[in-house]
């Protein structure tokens, strides 16, 4: 009788640790988001976390531009992905940028364009 009371006990602690567990769970879920300037007091993260990624793109926009940074990272992917495949060389997201800015013809947006028209040209002649 007294191993079963034991394990009572065992049980009901176990029960309050995992209660108070959840607790302190949806109390910190309730605390976010937050500002950044208020998680200096928090403990760090366990476990810790990954190093900030390097940037894959160093855009240089003037705040008229910035909008377009969306588009353009979305522009330049699509050219990074199927630009094998369209037998593109590789292109840079500064030349992709200058090339749609700039005011004449372009021979960077001039490939692109044949490149793309390339397959829809060979599905209709066949």
């Amino acid at each position: 009788e007294e191993s079963a009371l034991e394990q009572r006990r065992v049980r009901q602690r176990q029960r309050e640790a995992d209660k108070a567990a959840k607790e302190e769970a949806v109390a910190r879920e309730a605390r976010y988001p937050v500002a950044d300037a208020l998680l200096a007091t928090e403990p760090p993260a366990d476990p810790p976390l990954a190093p900030w990624p390097t940037p894959r793109y160093r855009l240089n926009l003037t705040p008229r531009e910035q909008p377009t940074s969306g588009p353009l990272l979305m522009a330049s992917e699509f050219v990074a992905s199927f630009g094998p495949a369209l037998s593109l060389a590789p292109v840079e997201v500064e030349d992709l940028r200058a090339a749609l800015l700039h005011r004449r013809p372009s021979h960077l947006l001039a490939e692109l364009h044949s490149a793309l028209l390339r397959p829809l040209l060979d599905a209709a002649a066949n």
